[in-house]
C-alpha cells in the first residue's frame, strides 16, 4: 500500500516537472524573440525617382519643299514625291482628274516647288493641310507660262493654260460646277485656237437649269450646239424647257 501511494506521488511529481519544463521552454522562447528584434537593425530603403523616358525630339527640316512627279507607265496616274533637306517626306499619286490617292507622309503647309519629269515642265504651288490650295503656276522647259490655276483646299477652282507664245489655249471655270458620277465636262470652259478664236466651249453648272456644248468651225462660226437639262440628259427641241440657255425652237 505504501509503495502505490509512493508511485503515485513520484509520477505527479514526474508531470509537474514535465509541465514546468515547457512552460519555461516557451518562455525563454519568447524572451530570445524580443531580444533578437530590439537588437536587429533598422533596413531603410531609399525611394529613388523614377526616370522618365523623353520621347526623341521631332526632327526639323529646313529648305525649300520640292515635288517631283513623274507619269506612269500605263499614263492613268502620276507619282509625286515630296523631298525636304533631301530627304522624302512624303508621296501621293494623282488620277488624270486630279484626284489624290494612297498619300503616305505629311506635306508642310505653304510653298512648295515643283518639277514635272515626263515632260520637263516646272512651277510653284501651295498646300494647306496635305492639299493644293491657293494659286498654282506652271512653266513650259524654256520657262514661258504654261498655266495658272488656283485651288481650293484640293480643288481646282479656275485654270487658264497658254501657247509656248503666251497666247490664251482655254479657261476653266468650276467654282459653280455640277458633279456627276462620270468624266463629262462641266463647269464653264473654251478652247482657243492660236489667233484667239472660240472653236469649243461648254456651260453646265448648278445655277442654270440648262447647260451647253458649242463647235465652231476654223473661222469662228458656230456649227453644233448640245443642250443639256439639269440631270444631264441631252434636251430635244420644242421640250418646253426654261432656262437662260434653253433651246429655241429651231433645235440643235
Amino acid at each position: 500500500m505504501k509503495k502505490r501511494f509512493l508511485g503515485l506521488i513520484i509520477l505527479c511529481i514526474l508531470i509537474g516537472a514535465v509541465i514546468g519544463l515547457v512552460k519555461l521552454n516557451k518562455w525563454i522562447q519568447s524572451q530570445v524573440g524580443d531580444i533578437a528584434e530590439e537588437s536587429a537593425p533598422a533596413v531603410i530603403t531609399e525611394s529613388h525617382p523614377v526616370e522618365k523616358m523623353e520621347a526623341p525630339p521631332i526632327k526639323k527640316r529646313h529648305g525649300d519643299v520640292i515635288r517631283r512627279t513623274r507619269l506612269a507607265p500605263e499614263r492613268t496616274f502620276e507619282t509625286s514625291i515630296f523631298y525636304q533637306g533631301g530627304e522624302e517626306i512624303a508621296r501621293h499619286k494623282v488620277t488624270r482628274k486630279g484626284m489624290i490617292y494612297d498619300q503616305t507622309g505629311e506635306i508642310p503647309n505653304g510653298k512648295v516647288k515643283f518639277i514635272n519629269e515626263t515632260d520637263q515642265t516646272y512651277g510653284v504651288e501651295y498646300y494647306r493641310n496635305g492639299a493644293r490650295n491657293g494659286p498654282a503656276r506652271v512653266n513650259y522647259r524654256g520657262g514661258s507660262l504654261k498655266l495658272e490655276a488656283n485651288y481650293q483646299y484640293g480643288k481646282l477652282m479656275t485654270k487658264k493654260e497658254y501657247f509656248h507664245d503666251g497666247a490664251l489655249k482655254m479657261t476653266e471655270d468650276y467654282t459653280d460646277a455640277r458633279e456627276y458620277d462620270d468624266d463629262r465636262e462641266v463647269g464653264i470652259g473654251k478652247v482657243y485656237t492660236r489667233d484667239g478664236r472660240v472653236k469649243y466651249e461648254w456651260f453646265i453648272i448648278n445655277s442654270d437649269p440648262i447647260g451647253y456644248h458649242k463647235f465652231y468651225d476654223s473661222k469662228g462660226r458656230l456649227t453644233a450646239t448640245v443642250y443639256y437639262d439639269q440631270d444631264g440628259n441631252l434636251v430635244q427641241p420644242k421640250t418646253g424647257v426654261t432656262g437662260s440657255n434653253a433651246p429655241l425652237e429651231a433645235g440643235l
